[in-house]
Formats: structure tokens, sequence, C-alpha cells
């Protein structure tokens, strides 16, 4: 009988993208240059958040961009309603996100953030 997920990402173990289920939601594009990757909507079930599941499912999903997906790219970039005032601020930090645009009067520059992966 195969480990189950959580016991996987508990002990630590590196979980391809494509072994998550499909209540880890994930939706996302390439910029038209390609070098560009947005994500639009990226959720993990209520009951494994604070987890490690976050991390493990964004690290998995990370990996299947640079190689799978969309080998040009060289920054990832979202927006979250809830950047620097919700809980969604704190972990986007710790997976390497900053700020993208520090203007507080537009409302979708404050909320973007990228992260450098090439």
């Amino acid at each position: 009988m195969p480990k189950s997920l959580a016991k996987r990402i508990s002990q630590g173990e590196k979980i391809p993208f494509a072994d998550f289920p499909d209540d880890y939601i994930f939706d996302g594009h390439a910029a038209a240059s390609g070098t560009i990757f947005w994500i639009d909507m990226f959720e993990i079930p209520e009951e494994h958040r604070l987890k490690g599941h976050g991390r493990a499912f964004y690290t998995a999903l990370e990996a299947w961009i640079l190689d799978e997906d969309e080998p040009k790219t060289s920054e990832i970039r979202l927006m979250a309603a809830d950047t620097g005032e919700g809980p969604s601020d704190k972990f986007w930090t710790k997976m390497g996100f900053k700020a993208k645009f520090q203007n507080p009067k537009n409302r979708d520059e404050r909320h973007t953030l990228y992260k450098r992966v090439r």
C-alpha cells in the first residue's frame, strides 16, 4: 500500500506535481514572451494548511513549470488579494516571492508578487 500524501510530505519526500490530488488547485499561464509564468490560482484544502502541504505543492509546481511546462521561464508572478495584510503573505515570502510594485494607489500593482527563477 502506497504511503499517504500527508505521510510523504511529513517525511520530507519531494512529491512530483502529478501526485497531488484534484483538490489541490492550481491554474496559471505563460505570458506571450514565454519568460514570465503567471500563477492565477493556488489553493490548498483547508484541512491540510499549516502542515507543509502548501510548501510541498508549490515546490512541485515550480519544478513542473521550469522542467516540463515552460522551460524558458525566468520569473514567476502572482497576484494575491491579501498581500501585505493577510495569511498568504508569509507563505509567499517564504517561497521567495517579493512585491513587484510599491504603488499603494494602484490596487493591482500593490498585490503583484514575483520570484526570479533563472
